[in-house]
């Protein structure tokens, strides 16, 4: 359930770099830059023709399993199911080999969600990929986990992030943190999130509080024909003006992947390798 295709930049194709680097030896690594460019697609292909699959030189749902395969690393979906539309989203993921955790309508959905991560990702340091799927709100930002017809509401029973639960989400928002990769990163595809100002100093507060990057969307997902093929399965880094990305502190791409690709160097990122 995951495509990433040449020309695509963000931390996804950053851990993905990583990832091809630990097929390789170290003459042959590629560069870490958070940028799929010609020497990624070529890595890949060679990586994809070692394990049988179609050498399409893009990160696959077919490759993916085998990149990350003795690696103890894996990816969580939480798709909202409380908007009858927005179950095309948890039908199609599971149509694709994920299997999404179902967010119905409910009081506390963060903490919900939170808990129902925390119990599938047994391992710390192992989930390199958390991508939430719902609804946002038409006038200011909103990641909605439980309640899709009420900001209001919502806010008071906690099922959204918003800049006003932020601050009594964080200690339920925290328990994730030990969870991630170091390479790991979150995507947020609610739509609008990133719009305004105050969307993107909360994005920031949680690049910071989860110690990952953060991505969401500054338009209306629900607005585009091509919804499924380009953001459903693609990453949401593909469009750097339509997408907001995050970095924990002053971090931007181009530090995050160096930082990455140090770590990785001195060995402190590997993650269960068999």
């Amino acid at each position: 359930m995951i495509l990433v295709k040449f020309g695509d930049r963000g931390p996804l194709v950053v851990a993905f770099q990583i990832l091809i680097n630990r097929r390789r030896s170290r003459k042959n690594a590629i560069g870490v830059d958070g940028i799929f460019g010609a020497n990624t697609r070529t890595a890949v292909q060679q990586f994809q023709r070692t394990k049988h699959v179609s050498d399409t030189g893009n990160v696959t749902e077919e490759t993916w399993p085998r990149l990350i395969e003795g690696s103890g690393l894996t990816m969580v979906d939480a798709a909202s199911v409380c908007d009858p539309e927005l179950q095309d989203d948890e039908d199609f993921l599971r149509g694709h080999g994920a299997n999404p955790i179902p967010i119905k309508c409910m009081d506390n959905g963060v903490s919900y969600v939170v808990d129902k991560v925390t119990a599938r990702v047994r391992l710390p340091q192992s989930l390199v990929l958390l991508r939430i799927w719902g609804h946002g709100w038409v006038h200011r930002p909103a990641i909605l986990m439980g309640e899709d017809d009420s900001l209001k509401r919502a806010e008071q029973v906690l099922s959204a992030i918003t800049p006003k639960t932020l601050p009594r989400l964080r200690a339920t928002l925290l328990k994730l943190r030990p969870l991630f990769a170091p390479l790991g990163n979150v995507e947020f595809r609610n739509c609008l999130v990133a719009k305004w100002p105050e969307g993107e100093r909360m994005l920031a507060d949680l690049a910071s509080l989860l110690n990952v990057p953060v991505s969401a969307p500054r338009y209306d997902t629900l607005g585009i024909s091509w919804r499924f093929e380009d953001q459903v399965i693609h990453p949401l880094g593909k469009a750097a003006r339509a997408v907001c990305t995050k970095y924990p502190g002053p971090r931007t791409l181009a530090s995050w992947a160096k930082h990455q690709y140090e770590l990785e160097q001195k060995g402190r990122s590997r993650v269960l390798v068999r």
